[in-house]
């Protein structure tokens, strides 16, 4: 029995202990996680690779068509035509008549066919141009899921950061909670407190316990937000290691200029330029069609072949080939209209786009400059906040003031600590969005270790 438990002890407990096992994570290794199990970049991937197909598609329909006719068909049947002689010699019976042809009952065709467009009013070109600017935009659309990708995965890293700092903040109030309680007991005893300010102190700790489960619960739900965007299961442990004082530079520069060529922006010109590749396509419509078509058969009976015969014969034939729906011109035009009015209407919505990626720019751009002052006020608050709480709880302790004043001290402490949590955290945040405004932010940032 004892070697029975021995034996699963040692098969069990390393499995537990591998599975309790936490995950280290940094903010690269997570972008490289959240890049793989990311469906809507797979589907991004997929939508290129089917533009770049589409491409190909339109150019081969630049080359020459071969196509390839194979026919057989069972007719009734039907007397050869006969040719009799009006007149017979002297003496001599009348002349058979002259059969033309064999009687036909199996009729076998085969064609190899070669067209080539000659001239389609450049709609093929056209055509063609506007697959080519759909790749174009497929490729834009895909940088900027790699984008938003990279943002979302920073908020929801970071996120998680700010909530498990936060949940140390009320960790650390706890135990100053705590400590005070004992210190206002042992000094009530003394004389030196009154029992009001240990019913302070401990409805103030009955408060901040609350506050701890609420900010656990917060950890639990940000922690999920991550796991779900990394693809990883429920029940796994993360260990965040970014380091939150090196983090990327923001952006710099012109950031108007750089933000010209963000991937939104690159999609819907290219999108708009789609617009108008079609609408000159549909233009094409308007002008006369000229092709070249050459075949060639082999035929039992071939009609070119006089008299027919139960026999294959070759032939061909090669032609220039011009038509033109004339009575159609009205529908081709209001067609053309119309696209020409939804390129448009593409173009308005570019420039629509960029006027609003300008406001975004400046508007990162102050909230990045901001979150850094604000970071460096919210440090300096903390240091002379911890100050004001050693000289509170001095000046308690020798009974020279109210310990209520330790209560207000630490209650202020503690919102300047989550205040430089929430800095720090906004201060990177802001960073990234400003990157992503401007058009530079990136699934494997630099500077960052």
């Amino acid at each position: 029995m004892r070697a029975q438990r021995l034996l699963w002890l040692v098969m069990v407990v390393p499995g537990v202990v591998l599975a309790a096992e936490p995950v280290r994570l940094d903010v690269t290794q997570a972008l490289a996680r959240a890049a793989e199990h990311s469906p809507s970049l797979a589907m991004r991937r997929a939508a290129v690779d089917a533009a770049a197909h589409r491409v190909s598609a339109q150019t081969a329909r630049l080359l020459p068509r071969l196509s390839l006719n194979v026919r057989y068909a069972r007719l009734s049947y039907v007397a050869p035509g006969q040719i009799t002689l009006p007149f017979s010699l002297p003496g001599q019976p009348p002349p058979d008549p002259v059969v033309l042809g064999d009687p036909i009952q199996n009729q076998f065709n085969s064609s190899v066919v070669l067209e080539q467009p000659l001239f389609t009013g450049l709609s093929l070109l056209n055509t063609r141009e506007a697959a080519r600017r759909g790749e174009a935009a497929a490729d834009a659309q895909l940088v900027q899921e790699q984008q938003d990708l990279a943002l979302r995965t920073e908020e929801a890293y970071f996120g998680l950061l700010r909530a498990r700092q936060l949940l140390e903040v009320t960790e650390q109030s706890m135990k100053a909670l705590a400590a005070h309680l004992a210190r206002t007991e042992r000094l009530a005893l003394e004389g030196v407190a009154t029992p009001l300010d240990v019913s302070r102190t401990r409805t103030r700790l009955a408060g901040t316990r609350v506050q701890q489960l609420q900010a656990r619960a917060a950890e639990a739900v940000a922690q999920q937000a991550l796991l779900t965007l990394l693809g990883l299961e429920a029940d796994v442990v993360l260990e965040l290691t970014q380091d939150l004082d090196h983090a990327p530079l923001p952006a710099q520069g012109d950031l108007q200029a750089q933000a010209s060529g963000r991937p939104d922006l690159k999609a819907a010109r290219a999108l708009a330029e789609v617009r108008e590749a079609q609408a000159r396509a549909a233009g094409g419509g308007l002008w006369p069609q000229v092709a070249l078509r050459a075949s060639a058969q082999l035929d039992s009976p071939n009609p070119r072949y006089f008299p027919l015969r139960n026999e294959f014969n070759p032939s061909w034939d090669a032609a220039v080939i011009l038509s033109w729906t004339a009575w159609d011109w009205l529908a081709t035009w209001h067609t053309q209209r119309a696209a020409q009015l939804d390129a448009l209407g593409a173009r308005q919505a570019v420039a629509q786009l960029e006027d609003g990626a300008r406001t975004e720019v400046e508007r990162r751009r102050l909230e990045a400059a901001t979150a850094q002052e604000r970071k460096q006020a919210s440090r300096e608050a903390v240091e002379v906040a911890e100050q004001s709480l050693q000289r509170a709880q001095r000046l308690c302790d020798a009974g020279q003031a109210p310990c209520i004043g330790v209560l207000d001290a630490e209650a202020e402490l503690t919102r300047l600590r989550a205040e430089w949590v929430q800095s720090r955290i906004d201060l990177r945040l802001a960073s990234s969005q400003l990157r992503r405004a401007v058009g530079t932010l990136s699934l494997t940032p630099e500077g960052t270790p």
